[in-house]
């Protein structure tokens, strides 16, 4: 049981981990890459048009600067390669604790 929630609980953290990536500045130099804004890390998932803004160029902007409405394209593959990648680093940090806690747990003394 425990092993499940800490299962799910990873997996809601990737999730979020993939979301805040929306909120990453990016600086922008043309109108051409303000009309095609991809958002999303390792792999982007999100691309936005905030050609309607009409800033002074360069400008930094999000995905989060603008709203839903000028989303172009929401990719759900990439999303969740995103998440796998999150999780997969959460499980290795998690692992790489473990190991370390446990070491010190059953030598009773810190190496050193």
């Amino acid at each position: 049981m425990q092993k499940r929630l800490a299962v799910g609980l990873l997996i809601l953290l990737a999730g979020a981990a993939a979301c805040s990536t929306v909120y990453l500045q990016m600086e922008v130099q043309t109108q051409e890459e303000l009309s095609h804004i991809s958002c999303g890390w390792p792999i982007p998932f999100l691309v936005s048009d905030q050609s309607w803004r009409d800033p002074p160029l360069p400008w930094d902007v999000s995905c989060a600067d603008a709203g839903w409405d000028d989303a172009r394209m929401f990719s759900w593959s990439a999303f969740i390669v995103d998440m796998a990648f999150f999780f997969v680093v959460m499980v290795g940090l998690w692992w790489c604790l473990r190991a370390i806690t446990g070491k010190f747990h059953c030598s009773g003394q810190h190496d050193g």
